[in-house]
Order: structure tokens, then sequence, then C-alpha cells
């Protein structure tokens, strides 16, 4: 698989990068992370996740490093690596200045996953919740979780038992005869994806949504940038329909994604 690797505008030869053991941005995880799809040398909605990027270091009072020309970076990055399909840029912004690139080829799925509801409940006020932060330590318990109890991805709950998110992904259900997106005020992060979404359909609904409503709903997907939507095909061990709706929504999304990839 073609990786190539950015740290501190160096291209580095390898996958190592040499570190201090008493650097604290590395070792208590204090910092924020974005990851993007590419395709060739196309980046899709970079500059809403640059916005996303520097709006999350405001509320933790970082400072992004290379904020100046953080695009020109990208681009050049992307450029460099020359894939032939599709890929994964993700972007590392530590709180000590350290700033690391990785761009690496991505297959995507389109198979239905299978989610299990995760039995912790997360605070809806929590202040990370809103911040793609690398201290990811709730999510990466809620997937170990997952993967142990014979699940890909868990649903993650509030204290007020709302939906909230996936441990990876936003979500979108096929509810009393509409598509809805949970509300962020759950506790929900603010994808780019969902927020696309929200701009090009309007008729998508946004509404704090119960935990017992998921016994009525025709279908569910996971929104990332680089799922896109990707249907769930069981909750708890049991088989959800495929939503046609749903399903139509994806299509138009990446079509009209493809025709303008920074829209």
């Amino acid at each position: 698989m073609k990786k190539i690797s950015w740290f501190n505008g160096q291209y580095l030869a390898d996958d190592f990068v040499t570190l201090s053991t008493t650097n604290h941005s590395w070792l208590r995880g204090d910092g924020l992370f974005e990851t993007l799809r590419t395709d060739g040398d196309r980046i899709y909605f970079l500059n809403r996740h640059l916005a996303r990027a520097q709006k999350s270091a405001d509320a933790i009072f970082l400072s992004l490093p290379y904020s100046s020309n953080l695009d020109a970076i990208c681009q050049e990055v992307v450029k460099k690596t020359a894939l032939e399909g599709s890929g994964k840029l993700r972007l590392t912004f530590f709180a000590n200045g350290d700033f690391l690139i990785t761009h690496e080829e991505y297959r995507k799925t389109d198979l239905p996953i299978s989610l299990g509801v995760f039995p912790d409940r997360k605070p809806a006020g929590f202040l990370l919740n809103s911040v793609k932060s690398l201290s990811y330590g709730y999510s990466a318990a809620a997937l170990r979780w997952s993967v142990q109890s014979g699940y890909e991805d868990s649903l993650l709950i509030n204290e007020s038992d709302q939906v909230i998110e996936s441990g990876m992904a936003n979500v979108a259900l096929d509810l009393d005869g509409a598509i809805v997106f949970p509300d962020l005020s759950s506790g929900g992060l603010p994808g780019v994806v969902r927020e696309v979404a929200l701009e090009w359909f309007p008729k998508i609904v946004v509404r704090s949504v119960d935990l017992d409503e998921l016994g009525h709903i025709q279908g569910m997907a996971l929104l990332s940038s680089l799922r896109e939507f990707q249907q769930v095909g069981s909750l708890q061990g049991k088989s959800l329909p495929i939503s046609e709706k749903l399903m139509a929504l994806a299509g138009e999304f990446r079509n009209r994604a493809q025709a303008a990839p920074d829209s």
C-alpha cells in the first residue's frame, strides 16, 4: 500500500518519527486531527475540514501550526503521493506545535455494518464532544467493546438516553417518513459530511432522537468523510432494513461531491 508521511516540513523516508520521552503532547494525546478523503489529486471538503480544525483549536485554546499555509501544504502532499484511486489524508496537530500529515490508499466499502449499543452513557455537555481531539479514549473503548461483543462499531447514547453518534461517525435515520439527523446538542461531533448534507438537502430533519425510537426506524446509515453514507445492517443483533431513502441520498451526495469536492 502506497503511503507518504510529512512531519514538520520534511517528507519521511519511512513511517518512523523520533520523539522525546518527555513530549507531553504526544504522551497525553494533546492535540487535534482531521481525516479527509482524496481522489487522485483532489481533496474533498478541505476548506471545511481546516475550518473545523481551527474552530476546535479555538475551543481548547490551542494554536494550529502552519496555519497560514495549511491548504497549500495539504495540496502539495497529495500531489506528491500521486495515488491513482481513493486515499485517506490525515492531519495531526499537536499542542507543542508538531504537525504530521499522512496520505495513503483507502478502499471504501459499501457493505452494511453491524452496531451494538454501548452500555456506558456519555455526557452530552462534555467539552471534547464537539472537538476532533486526539484524546479518543472513549470512542476507542467503545470500539473495543464492539469487537468483543461481536459488532463492528458502537452506537453512543447520552445520559438522557438520546442517540449521539457511533464510535466513528455521525448517524442518519430513516424515521417517521423522513431522514433524521440527531441534534448535536445530544453530544455529537459536527461532522463535515453531516454539515454538507444539511446544506444540500434542506428536507433533512434535525432533532433529538430517543433510544426507544430506534425500534421504529426504517433504516440507519453512518456518515463520515471516508464512509460518506454507509448503511447499518443490524443493531444489537437485529437486522435493519436497507433504506431506499438513505440509498438515494447517498447516491446524490456522492455525485454532487465528485462534481464539487470542495464546495
